[in-house]
């Protein structure tokens, strides 16, 4: 039979038990929201200096850019006043830090996947992503390489398929599927250097010109070929040059 005093040391142990557990839970369930709470401020933080690095990548943040990000922060984010000021100073921050672009792309998808609300639409939220650095690339309506460059980054980072994201670069580059023709013919990339291309170009020709086919003694049918090659060439050469400038 159990006496009083065995009683009570055994409710004061379940008591103590049931105590511990809570404390534990909570502690564990404290932990998730801090992380989570981190994860936020890590999206909005490496959100914002993508778009700081990307509207400065040719060295001035011009006015259509300016009002694609306020546009973007009021009407599709709807931060407060105090979020908004707090998302602009990381912005000015980010244009002007030495960092480069590709580790706060690295920050912005480690935050993504810390944020449950974003498993079932992480790859929807990545390709928006991609879409809005796009859309700042095209507010001046002029192609620019070292913006390119940091959206390609972009895109391997956040594990994109890449005949995808040409896809969607048509939508903000109307004429940009007949320039990655002429790229192709080059052997090259939009992302490549003007002096690596030309580089490209000179090799190319010095192979399919003309006067050094005829020399070689081929058949009429490989004659034939190399002259519309050469053609070809000097054509994507021409069109990428126009392109650049």
């Amino acid at each position: 039979m159990v006496n009083i005093n065995q009683m009570e040391s055994m409710i004061i142990f379940l008591l103590g038990g049931a105590v511990g557990a809570f404390v534990n839970w909570w502690s564990e369930q404290s932990q998730d929201i801090m992380r989570q709470i981190r994860a936020r401020d890590s999206f909005f933080s490496s959100l914002f200096s993508m778009l700081g690095k990307i509207a400065k990548a040719d060295g001035v943040v011009t006015e259509p850019t300016i009002k694609l990000i306020n546009n973007f922060i009021e009407n599709s984010l709807q931060l407060d006043n105090e979020a908004r000021r707090r998302v602009i100073t990381v912005f000015n921050q980010a244009k002007d830090s030495s960092l480069p672009f590709d580790e706060y792309a690295k920050k912005f998808l480690h935050s993504i996947n810390q944020l449950p609300e974003f498993n079932e639409r992480k790859s929807e939220t990545l390709l928006n992503i991609v879409g809005l650095l796009l859309q700042i690339s095209s507010t001046n309506h002029q192609y620019s390489v070292k913006q390119e460059q940091m959206i390609l980054s972009a895109v391997e980072i956040f594990g994109i398929n890449h005949d995808l994201y040409q896809q969607i670069k048509t939508g903000y580059y109307p004429t940009f599927q007949d320039h990655t023709k002429y790229y192709q013919i080059l052997g090259c990339t939009p992302g490549d250097s003007i002096e690596d291309i030309k580089k490209k170009y000179r090799r190319l020709v010095q192979d399919y010109h003309p006067d050094k086919v005829l020399s070689k003694g081929l058949a009429p049918e490989f004659v034939t070929f190399a002259n519309k090659k050469f053609q070809e060439i000097q054509c994507a050469y021409e069109a990428i040059k126009q392109e650049r400038n």
